[in-house]
């Protein structure tokens, strides 16, 4: 029987790289850092991965959806796998909403958000198995203490999913399958 499941950890790597090329307008890349993150919580996220660029993308994995259909003594599994795209910007000034709607050094997260979602929609990341589709966004609101240490800084958290291939396996069947095969 067959295996073309996608591995979680190449679609976030593929997604990492993709990410990394997106631009502005000006040509300026759109995110200056693009990390892997395992939740949603930005404070920790740029106190543990050291971040302090003003436009960041942080990948988080949040889930897979398998859909399994039975055929006989066959069960054939398809794969969704699900992220957050938790994007960030930082801009120092007197208007708290500038890191959200932009100002004239820096694009802000509605429009990093835009850049994404354009970019990012229907690609396949060099992979026929892969076709990313946007889900919910919406701004992800930091607390006030949290704006104290992480002054300037505005969230929007993105949702994309993604087929990522299926198997097929005979039911009763040992599989030994080894890393990226």
């Amino acid at each position: 029987m067959a295996s073309h499941l996608v591995d979680t950890l190449d679609i976030m790597v593929a997604l990492k790289q993709f990410i990394g090329t997106l631009t502005l307008q000006n040509g300026a890349p759109a995110f200056n850092e693009v990390r892997f993150y395992p939740q949603a919580d930005v404070k920790k996220a740029m106190e543990d991965l050291f971040i302090f660029d003003d436009r960041v993308c942080l990948i988080i994995p949040t889930g897979d959806t398998h859909k399994n259909q039975r055929i006989g003594n066959e069960l054939r599994t398809w794969r969704d796998s699900e992220f957050v795209l938790l994007l960030s910007d930082r801009v120092y000034a007197d208007f708290d909403a500038e890191a959200m709607q932009g100002s004239q050094d820096n694009p802000g997260t509605v429009a990093l958000k835009d850049i994404l979602v354009k970019g990012l929609t229907a690609q396949q990341l060099d992979n026929p198995r892969l076709c990313f589709e946007p889900g919910t966004g919406e701004p992800f609101h930091i607390s006030d203490a949290e704006k104290k240490e992480l002054p300037g800084r505005d969230c929007w958290s993105q949702t994309f999913s993604t087929p990522a291939g299926f198997q097929e396996a005979e039911i009763g069947q040992v599989v030994s399958q080894r890393h990226g095969q």
